[in-house]
């Protein structure tokens, strides 16, 4: 396959993809790359599209990370490896050909499952000993040539083992910086401004990233002490700066709402947000939702797929580590645009957040599930115990108590789990549905206090 502008495709090139493939596995929480079923691929493709936009299929991928063998060994086109590159925490493929880059005469290391050390063992191996026969003779060659192959492979593994997974050095200076957002608070939309106090280290300013926290790309910094980004959706995102993929400061950026706000949105159409005039289950309906030709007149193309997300961002003192969460929702039924009926729950902290869809059987590679620091394959390993169908109605229950949780769907205990990283205190809830959906009731309520969530109806 031709390669757009670019020079051809050597053993080089294939040595940074071999460490492309070995970053996205490690951030994907699953390895070695040889144990992959069907289902992480196809999991993996779903990542990759909701973080990058690009539509990677599981066949593809399975072609880019070997499990399918081809005549010639396959190399991507550089769109699908910027995409790799940018889940693995880069900007793009060049700029991880830049963190890794090696010297010519380098060769590019074999994958896991074909790797073979060559060893000269004329160069290493001592002179015949006198008296020995040569039957004795070749048996202590062979030994001691296997106990050095062995030890070469050791080490060379380890070696290898280091150069695909080891996290480059902190930045020195990093103890150095200031990181903050000057306008953190407001309502969407709204461009938060950013501040960044750096030590004249103009080498390493160009390895200073910042992401944003609400799945767009990460941006450069460079040497720029004041910048901006633009929000379109209220929530409260954790904005991370990092040096060379590894963290060093963060900044909170937090929009909120006036009670419960709905907004549309489409996977294609990445540059906007439509607000919706939602039904208000305090006054007017018993459940809160929207209907299709409500989405229709806030500009949304109906006929393709589009997402409706229901927030409701305010600060509360219920205890994000010990609290009870129900709702009784409807889904979309199958139509045009919506395949995979599809609810997502977001319940914000004041460090972290919990996180987890729930979707139609079949539809799997959309699952996650995130647990404050502790999210997808990290967590379990088979997410599919997320699925339901709830395009007729169904309940769910998600129950924290001093960092231990539990989620039930439809009253049966699906899952059980903890985690380390405390979320302190409610900041927000988020129910996002694919195509149309509606909450028929909602509540959210502290465990001790009893303090019950804003906005909660039955």
């Amino acid at each position: 396959m031709p390669i757009e502008n670019e020079q051809p495709v050597t053993g080089q090139s294939f040595f940074y993809l071999e460490i492309c493939c070995r970053l996205v596995a490690e951030k994907f929480g699953k390895l070695p790359i040889t144990s992959w079923t069907n289902g992480d691929y196809m999991r993996l493709s779903g990542i990759l599209l909701r973080h990058t936009a690009v539509t990677l299929s599981a066949s593809t991928l399975k072609r880019i990370f070997g499990k399918l063998k081809t005549p010639e060994r396959y190399y991507p086109q550089k769109a699908t490896r910027d995409a790799l590159a940018g889940y693995a925490g880069y900007l793009n493929w060049d700029d991880l050909v830049k963190h890794h880059r090696q010297t010519e005469e380098s060769s590019p290391p074999p994958r896991e499952t074909e790797l073979v050390l060559p060893v000269d063992t004329s160069a290493v191996l001592p002179e015949p000993a006198a008296g020995l026969s040569a039957k004795k003779n070749g048996a202590q060659y062979r030994r001691k040539a296997l106990l050095i192959v062995a030890s070469l492979f050791v080490i060379a593994s380890v070696m290898l083992l280091f150069r695909f997974t080891g996290r480059p050095s902190k930045w020195p200076g990093a103890g150095k910086i200031a990181f903050s957002c000057i306008n953190p608070e407001g309502e969407t939309p709204h461009t938060a401004n950013f501040s960044l106090k750096l030590p004249n280290e103009p080498d390493e300013l160009r390895q200073l990233y910042v992401d944003f926290g609400d799945g767009r790309s990460i941006e450069a910094v460079g040497g720029r002490q004041a910048f901006s980004h633009y929000y379109e959706t209220p929530g409260r995102y954790f904005c991370v700066l990092k040096y060379d993929r590894e963290p060093v400061d963060t900044a909170i950026v937090y929009l909120k709402t006036n009670g419960w706000m709905a907004t549309g949105n489409m996977p294609r159409d990445t540059t906007r947000v439509y607000p919706i005039e939602a039904n208000d289950p305090s006054i007017k309906s018993p459940s809160l939702g929207v209907s299709i030709l409500q989405i229709f007149r806030a500009g949304i193309d109906t006929a393709n797929t589009f997402f409706v997300h229901f927030d409701n961002i305010t600060p509360t003192k219920i205890n994000g580590d010990n609290f009870e969460f129900a709702t009784d929702v409807i889904t979309s039924a199958q139509r045009p645009g919506v395949r995979c009926s599809q609810l997502n729950i977001i319940i914000y902290g004041e460090r972290s957040k919990h996180a987890f869809c729930v979707i139609r059987p079949g539809c799997e590679q959309w699952l996650q599930l995130q647990l404050s620091e502790r999210y997808g394959n990290n967590i379990a390993p088979d997410l599919s115990f997320l699925d339901a169908d709830f395009s007729k109605g169904g309940k769910v229950k998600f129950n924290v108590s001093n960092k231990k949780a539990a989620i039930y769907i439809n009253d049966k205990c699906v899952f059980t789990g903890s985690y380390v990283s405390p979320l302190k205190n409610v900041y927000g809830v988020s129910i996002k549905f694919s195509g149309v959906g509606s909450i028929r009731s909602f509540y959210l309520r502290d465990n001790q206090t009893k303090e019950l969530f804003p906005g909660s109806f039955n």
